[in-house]
């Protein structure tokens, strides 16, 4: 009899525990608002805020979208300088020659805070607040976009310049619109954490064929892959595995803050 009790219980237990390994195991899926778009046609200028100089690879299809396509200023400033890189024991050469073509190509600066670290101190922070501010006050861009609060994938860096962004933010004496970046990247091997806690709203399409330049932007964002693959180790893991790059999704996601 009790047998026969728990053969319901047990079909249950098994319907519950094979919905949830659906669920777990089923794409996400987000609605674009379509706000960044918005913002990018009708403003003139964008920046970038990271701590490291590689770390744009991680918009490298909007930063085509918007300084190649649109022909916006397009801003990077990092925090940090080439130093912070040389313990990396990678190319440094072609990273600089990566950036110059970069530069050149997309963007109308680069600029290095030139602070040396291995990991931001509250200290460091703290001047960066000032540094940063200045840099926002003298570009004035119309969009800031920088890391989200998680630190693409837990980045203790990245993390704290999302925070002195974000900070600095509200003494500004204009209001540029602020988005983060988020990790939804599959062939970057990350774990895409911070979507749960911030997910996306607003995608931006890289299969968009671009007349000025000539491509499709998720083309011109594996051509910027390519350039810094001989001194970015991420970029280099990513283009070792090039024949996979067609799973990737082809977007890149960001959620507006301000």
């Amino acid at each position: 009899m009790k047998k026969t009790r728990l053969v319901p219980i047990i079909i249950a237990a098994f319907c519950l525990i094979s919905t949830a390994a659906f669920a777990k195991s089923a794409p996400m899926t987000f609605k674009d608002n379509g706000t960044l778009r918005k913002d990018i046609e009708s403003g003139k200028s964008i920046m970038f805020v990271c701590p490291h100089p590689d770390d744009e690879v991680f918009i490298a299809g909007t930063i085509a979208l918007v300084g190649g396509d649109k022909g916006i200023f397009c801003y990077i400033c990092c925090l940090g300088s080439l130093d912070n890189v040389r313990r990396e024991n990678v190319d440094i050469p072609s990273r600089i020659k990566a950036i110059r073509w970069l530069d050149k190509t997309y963007l109308k600066d680069y600029l290095f805070l030139d602070n040396n670290f291995k990991v931001i101190t509250p200290k460091i922070a703290n001047e960066m607040k000032k540094q940063v501010a200045y840099i926002i006050e003298q570009k004035k861009p119309d969009i800031i976009i920088t890391f989200s609060p998680s630190g693409y994938d837990g980045n203790k860096n990245r993390s704290i310049t999302s925070r002195v962004v974000t900070d600095i933010y509200h003494l500004l004496s204009y209001q540029p619109k602020l988005y983060f970046v988020i990790n939804f990247d599959q062939e970057l091997s990350f774990k895409a954490r911070e979507y749960r806690k911030y997910p996306p709203t607003d995608i931006i399409d890289l299969n968009t064929y671009s007349e000025k330049l000539g491509k499709t932007l998720w083309i011109a964002k594996l051509e910027i892959w390519d350039r810094y693959s001989d001194s970015v180790p991420v970029i280099m893991n990513v283009m070792a595995r090039k024949a996979r790059l067609e799973n990737n999704d082809h977007k890149e996601y960001f959620m507006k803050a301000r």
